[in-house]
């Protein structure tokens, strides 16, 4: 099922943000975000009334700023992870986005 036009990103200044260099990109479907060296970022597009511009930012990390790099792949993919399942249920069920239920469920696309 294609996502639909509102959850789209590509050439917005989080899309330049997430491809930072040092970072690794990360997607779920068209929301964009990275891994940097603590934790994982995604940026959804998160309308909450139609025309809406409004955008939905969640980092989760470890150890907070300026904590230990995570350089262990399975630390990294379980921030993925959990930065998916938290924007799922911002977007969903505390902001009410607009099209929030394209949102897919399972793992973002790490690199």
């Amino acid at each position: 099922m294609p996502a639909a036009p509102g959850w789209r990103l590509h050439g917005t200044e989080a899309e330049l943000d997430a491809r930072e260099s040092g970072h690794t990109p990360l997607t779920l479907r068209d929301t964009i975000g990275c891994l940097d060296g603590t934790g994982a970022q995604l940026f959804v597009s998160c309308p909450v009334r139609s025309g809406g511009d409004e955008l939905l930012s969640v980092s989760v990390g470890e150890g907070g700023s300026g904590g230990p790099a995570m350089k262990d792949h399975a630390a990294r993919a379980n921030a993925a992870i959990l930065a998916a399942a938290t924007a799922r249920h911002a977007a969903q069920d505390n902001r009410q986005c607009i099209d929030a239920e394209n949102l897919p469920d399972g793992e973002p696309d790490i690199g």
